[in-house]
C-alpha cells in the first residue's frame, strides 16, 4: 500500500477530515512564486459540493508534501471514481483585489508592506549580504559565534545554555539571556568588511516558535573590548515557525558586533544562526509604482520588479520566504534515486557584433568581446582562437549609442546562454522551490553521486589540506575516508596516492595510509616496519566509496563500504609490538596531511569527504557498516574519541577547513583543493502517484536571469534607481 494520503477538510487525525488512502491518481505541482495545483482519483462520491475551498492536505510518510484548497470535481460513475482537484494554499490571494501605490521607497520595504497585508507570516529576506555573510551550523561554528571570547573550544560558558556535539544551540533553562561574557568583558565575533549601521541574524530552530527577541552589542577594538551601544529586535508569529528574521540598527556605524538572544519562556534549540550585513548599494528602490489587481498578481508583480520570487517553506506552519533570485538554501536530507544533468551552448557566444539601422556613411555597427572568456576556451583548443561570434541586424537600433548599448547587453546574455539544467528525482519530502540548492552529484568531486552533506573536495593532485592534533592520545585506530579516486589508472602498480600522512614528531618519521594504481591499499611507517598492503582491486578507480582502516590487537582490517575487503591478522612476528594494532599519531601539536605527503608528493586525484580519524578506539565491522554512510553529526553520533572530523560542508573561507570534533574544533589550511557545491535553481517540483512515488526536482543549474526581460519589466512598471 502507498505511504501517500489524501485528506480533505482538514489534517490528518482530524475527525473532520475525509481521509484518501486508495487513491487511483494523484498530482501535484509547485513552483517559485505561484500557488500550484493539485488533482486527485478517489473512489466514487457523488459529490463534493460541500467541500468546494476547503484545505486539502497530501501526506507522504506522515510528512506534508502540498497543500491546497478543493476548487473542482468530476464524477464518473461508470468508472466508480471522482476527480478532484484545485490549487495551492495560497490561492485565497487570488480572489481579492485591490490596488496598491509605492513612491520613494526600496522593493524590500515594499514587499514587507505587501505581506504585511496578508493573513500569512512571511520573512522577507535582505536583497544582498555582501559586507557579511557566515552561517553557522557545526558545534564548533556556533561556539565560535556566541561565546564570550569567540573561542569554539572553550565554547560558552554561561549557565542554561550549550551547544551539543550535533551542533545545536540548546537552551536547557527558560529566561536566559545568552550574552556570555568573561569577567565582563566581550569579544567581537561578527566582523562585517567595512563599518555598518545595519546588521541582521537568521535563527532557524528545531521546532516552530512563536516568538523570541534578538539583539547585538556594537564593541571598541580594544582588546578588552567595551560597548558603544545595543540594539534589539523581536520577531512573534500567529503560527509558530522555524525560521526567524531580525534586523538591528545602530546609530554609529561599526565592523565589530556580537550576538544576543533571549528564549523567554521557550526551551529554544536553534540548529542554524546566519548573520550578515547587506550593502547598501544592492537595495534597489521605487521612485513611482503602482498596481492593481488580485493580491497575487500584485505580489508576483513586485517580487519580479525586484528579482525576488516566494514560496511556501513548511506546508504545516505555512512559514513563507520571499528572497532574492539565486537565494542558496542549506542542503536538504534528501535521498537521490535518479538525477540528469543537461548543458546546451546554442546560444552561446563571447563576441558579439550589432549592426543597427544603416546610416548615410554605411555605418552603425558595434563590437563587444568578453577576453576572459575567450581566454578560457582558447586555452582548450575550442573555436577561432577560442573566439565565438554572434551576429545581430537590428533595424530598431538607430544611434550609434543605441548599437553600442545593445552589443553590451547582448555579450552579457549571450556569454551566460550556457543553459545547464537538470533533474533530480528524489524520495518524496517537502523541497521548496524556487531556492539554489547544493547538488552534489553535479560536481566533479562526486560526479555520480555518493558524497555526504552539501560540499565535498576535489583533490587534482597538487592539493592538500594540513592541520594539526589537538589531544593527547598520541594513538589513532580508525581513518575513514569517503573518496572518489580518479587518477589511480595513470599510475603504475606500485606507485601510490598518498590519503593520510602524520608527522610523529618526538617519536621520529611518520605513519600514513595509501592508494596504489592496481586498487591496493598500503598502510604503515616510515621505517617500513609491518607496512601492510592488500590485494589489488580493493579500491575502484572512478567510483565513490568509503575507505575504512581500523587498526586493533587482533589485526588489521580494511572496509569498503562497510563491507569487509581485507583483514591482516597478527602473526607471531608481530605479535609482540603493540604498535601493529594501532598508529602513533594524534599528537598535540604535531602536523597532519589530507590528500599529500609532508613533502607536498604523492597527491591525491578525485573527490573526497567526510574523512574520520578517530583517537585510541578501534571501531568495530558492525559500528563501520552501520556509519559508513552518515553524516556522525546530523547523526547524532558520540564523537568523544574523535580526532579530526572534515566534513568540507562548511566553504566561507576557502582557504582553510573547518574541522569538526568533539570536544575540540581545530582549523586548516587547504592548499589547491577546490570545494564542490554545485547548486541550482529549483524551478518546479512535481509528484505522481505511480510513477515511483519519488518526486521530481527541475533545476536551472546556471541560475541564469533574461537580463534584457527583468530590465524591460521594470522600465515599463516603473522608473527605478539604485542606491
Amino acid at each position: 500500500m502507498s505511504d501517500t494520503v489524501l485528506t480533505i477538510g482538514g489534517e490528518l487525525g482530524d475527525n473532520s477530515a475525509m481521509v484518501y488512502q486508495n487513491l487511483d491518481s494523484l498530482q501535484f505541482t509547485d513552483a517559485a512564486s505561484s500557488m500550484g495545483s493539485w488533482s486527485a482519483t478517489v473512489p466514487f462520491e457523488s459529490t463534493f459540493a460541500d467541500e468546494i475551498f476547503n484545505d486539502v492536505y497530501i501526506y507522504q510518510g506522515g510528512e506534508i508534501l502540498f497543500r491546497g484548497e478543493v476548487e473542482s470535481f468530476d464524477t464518473n460513475y461508470s468508472s466508480g471514481t471522482t476527480s478532484v482537484s484545485g490549487r495551492g494554499v495560497l490561492v485565497a490571494l487570488d480572489r481579492r483585489t485591490t490596488s496598491v501605490s509605492y513612491s520613494n521607497t526600496t522593493v524590500y520595504d515594499a514587499l514587507q508592506d505587501a505581506w504585511a497585508n496578508t493573513k500569512y507570516d512571511v520573512n522577507v529576506l535582505p536583497p544582498n549580504r555582501g559586507l557579511m555573510d557566515e552561517t553557522h551550523t557545526s558545534q564548533g561554528g556556533l561556539q565560535r559565534l556566541w561565546s564570550a571570547e569567540g573561542d569554539a573550544v572553550v565554547g560558552i560558558t554561561q549557565d542554561g545554555v550549550e551547544v551539543t556535539p550535533e551542533g545545536i544551540l540548546k537552551f536547557t533553562d527558560t529566561n536566559v539571556v545568552l550574552d556570555d561574557d568573561f569577567g565582563g568583558d566581550w569579544m567581537a565575533t561578527m566582523l562585517p568588511d567595512e563599518p555598518v549601521d545595519r546588521v541582521g541574524m537568521i535563527l532557524e530552530t528545531v521546532d516552530p516558535a512563536s516568538s523570541m527577541t534578538a539583539g547585538i552589542r556594537s564593541l571598541t577594538e580594544e582588546a578588552s573590548a567595551e560597548t558603544i551601544e545595543r540594539a534589539f529586535d523581536s520577531v512573534s508569529h500567529d503560527t509558530p515557525q522555524r525560521f526567524h528574521i531580525f534586523e538591528f540598527g545602530v546609530d554609529g556605524a561599526n565592523d565589530r558586533f556580537r550576538p544576543i538572544l533571549e528564549n523567554g519562556d521557550e526551551l529554544l534549540e536553534v540548529r542554524r544562526s546566519e548573520v550578515f550585513a547587506v550593502d547598501p548599494d544592492g537595495y534597489a528602490t521605487i521612485d513611482e509604482l503602482e498596481l492593481d489587481g488580485t493580491e497575487f498578481e500584485i505580489l508576483q508583480e513586485l517580487h519580479d520588479t525586484g528579482a525576488y520570487t516566494f514560496s511556501v517553506r513548511d506546508f504545516a506552519t505555512l512559514d513563507i520566504s520571499a528572497y532574492p533570485v539565486g537565494t542558496l538554501a542549506g542542503q536538504p536530507d534528501w535521498r537521490v534515486v535518479d538525477s540528469t544533468r543537461t548543458l546546451d551552448y546554442t546560444d552561446y557566444a563571447n563576441r558579439v557584433t550589432v549592426h543597427g539601422r544603416t546610416r548615410d556613411d554605411g555605418t552603425n555597427t558595434s563590437t563587444e568581446t568578453n577576453n576572459a572568456e575567450v581566454s578560457r576556451l582558447e586555452a582548450r583548443g575550442v573555436g577561432d582562437n577560442g573566439v565565438i561570434e554572434h551576429f545581430e541586424k537590428n533595424a530598431d537600433v538607430e544611434t550609434q549609442a543605441e548599437v553600442d548599448s545593445r552589443a553590451e547587453r547582448l555579450l552579457g546574455e549571450r556569454i551566460n546562454e550556457k543553459d545547464e539544467s537538470g533533474s533530480l528525482e528524489i524520495a518524496p519530502q517537502h523541497i521548496s522551490p524556487g531556492f539554489t540548492y547544493s547538488v552534489s552529484n553535479w560536481g566533479n568531486a562526486f560526479p555520480y553521486g555518493g558524497q555526504i552533506g552539501a560540499s565535498s573536495l576535489y583533490f587534482d593532485g597538487d592539493s592538500y589540506v594540513e592541520s594539526t592534533f589537538r589531544g593527547d592520545s598520541n594513538l589513532t585506530r580508525t581513518h575513514e575516508f569517503v573518496i572518489h579516486p580518479q587518477g589511480l589508472l595513470e599510475l603504475g602498480d606500485d606507485e601510490y596516492q598518498t590519503l593520510v600522512h602524520f608527522d610523529l614528531g618526538p617519536f621520529s618519521g611518520y605513519h600514513d595510509a595509501r592508494l596504489y594504481g592496481d586498487g591496493s591499499v598500503e598502510m604503515g611507517d616510515s621505517a617500513d616496519v609491518y607496512r601492510t598492503r592488500t590485494e589489488s582491486g580493493v579500491v575502484t578507480n572512478d567510483a565513490p566509496q568509503r575507505l575504512s582502516i581500523v587498526f586493533d590487537d587482533p589485526g588489521r582490517s580494511v572496509y569498503i563500504d562497510g563491507q569487509l575487503a581485507e583483514f591482516f591478522p597478527r602473526t607471531s612476528d608481530t605479535s609482540g609490538d603493540g604498535y601493529y594494532g594501532r598508529i602513533t599519531s594524534d599528537i598535540e601539536g604535531e602536523a597532519y596531511w589530507i590528500g599529500a605527503d609532508e613533502d607536498e608528493n604523492h597527491g591525491f586525484v578525485g573527490g573526497m569527504d567526510d574523512v574520520r580519524l578517530w583517537g585510541d578506539e578501534a571501531k568495530s565491522g558492525d559500528w563501520v557498516f552501520e556509519h559508513h554512510n552518515e553524516d556522525l553529526i546530523e547523526y547524532g553520533a558520540d564523537l568523544d574519541s574523535l580526532g579530526a572530523y572534515l566534513r568540507f560542508d562548511d566553504v566561507s573561507d576557502t582557504d582553510s577547513v573547518h574541522i569538526d570534533a568533539a570536544p575540540s574544533w581545530v582549523e586548516s589550511t587547504l592548499v589547491g583543493g577546490e570545494y564542490q557545491r554545485a547548486t541550482g535553481q529549483l524551478e518546479e517540483v512535481q509528484y505522481s502517484l505511480g510513477s515511483g512515488e519519488t518526486i521530481s526536482l527541475n533545476f536551472d543549474i546556471s541560475g541564469r536571469i533574461d537580463t534584457e526581460l527583468i530590465r524591460t519589466q521594470r522600465v515599463s512598471r516603473s522608473n527605478r534607481r539604485s542606491l
